[in-house]
């Protein structure tokens, strides 16, 4: 499982393996703020230089894996446009 960060430490997002998906936290209080639906197995993520964009690495085996790309903007910041794929607000 992987984890990636904000730049000002505030949110934390952590891929979620088998459950495929991947978790935002709020990185002071360390609740859930959401849930996204990503592709199965997501192993690792970190998201874009701008932010707005998560990206997934997915895997079933050593030789069958892909990415997710997942606009974060709406989960990372909600006053910046963007909403997650597969989000469970």
């Amino acid at each position: 499982m992987g984890m990636a960060s904000t730049r000002d430490d505030s949110k934390v997002l952590l891929s979620l393996g088998r459950a495929n998906h991947v978790a935002i936290l709020d990185a002071k209080t360390h609740d859930v703020i959401q849930f996204v639906l990503t592709g199965k197995r997501c192993w690792s993520v970190d998201l874009s230089r701008d932010e707005k964009t998560a990206i997934v690495a997915n895997g079933l085996s050593e030789t069958s894996q892909s990415s997710t790309w997942v606009d974060a903007a709406g989960a990372i910041d909600p006053d910046r446009a963007g909403t997650p794929h597969g989000s469970y607000r």
